[in-house]
């Protein structure tokens, strides 16, 4: 905060992002059966063969040792399939009738009940010397996790991880969260844990920090990108960039924030 105090130019927005529904090719399913030890086998279009296990073995009161998981190779996932959204349903049915089981979720259903993007509110501040050098950073994540904790630390996290390492030479950086339980869908995993998004509106807002500058000219190859940082994609000289942005993208981009 005192740092941000300093700064000659600081920019200060908050960003809201939508819940998500990821539409893989197969939808979630699995069968089960016993094998002739008397032990749980689980074949499902899952990413996350031994965390199924884990999770199964814990919730049917069996322990891990008295499941198997087979994960064949599957018709896509894009997070959603990190979690264990629909196995329990045929186990139960195997344990209690001592018979194979199966569920094939239609499309309806996979997107109804399983396992989509977290909607998030972000505020981002920057603040910049008068040459447009990069001082301090503060985010703030509030995630909607829905009925559920699934992802919630692992994804929130992430939403300040990732994009506090993309400017090298700042001074001071915080990054803060809060995860909510609410009404709605059990969010998780979709497309790199929520390290884009949250990458895109850091991005945009040095990109509002150069209007403030007037630095948002392409002319200024000077203070073009040098993508040969260290980090995730980090930025050697810690300048903010004006790229080759274009200026009604950056409004049509700032109309959507809150």
């Amino acid at each position: 905060d005192a740092l941000l105090k300093e700064c000659k130019y600081v920019v200060d927005r908050t960003y809201h992002t939508k819940a998500n529904q990821q539409t893989m090719m197969e939808t979630f399913r699995a069968y089960t059966y016993l094998d002739h030890f008397g032990r749980l086998n689980v074949v499902a279009s899952t990413q996350v063969p031994f965390h199924v296990r884990r999770i199964l073995g814990r919730a049917l009161g069996i322990g891990a040792s008295k499941v198997r998981v087979i994960k064949p190779r599957i018709g896509g996932g894009f997070g959603a399939k990190q979690t264990a959204v629909c196995e329990m349903y045929p186990a139960i049915v195997t344990m209690k009738t001592g018979k194979p089981a199966k569920i094939v979720y239609s499309r309806y259903e996979s997107q109804i009940c399983s396992s989509p993007r977290h909607e998030m509110e972000v505020r981002v501040r920057l603040g910049a010397d008068e040459k447009g050098t990069l001082k301090a950073i503060d985010i703030h994540t509030l995630s909607n996790t829905g009925a559920y904790g699934e992802h919630g630390p692992t994804t929130v996290g992430l939403s300040g991880h990732k994009p506090l390492g993309l400017y090298r030479n700042t001074e001071a950086y915080r990054f803060s969260y809060e995860v909510v339980y609410t009404n709605q869908m059990s969010a998780g995993a979709y497309r790199c844990t929520a390290v884009y998004h949250c990458r895109i509106i850091q991005d945009l807002q040095s990109s509002c920090l150069l209007v403030d500058l007037d630095l948002y000219d392409t002319g200024h190859k000077r203070r073009r990108r040098d993508l040969g940082g260290t980090g995730c994609g980090g930025l050697k000289a810690g300048i903010i960039s004006a790229g080759s942005f274009c200026r009604y993208c950056l409004q049509r981009h700032l109309s959507l924030a809150i």
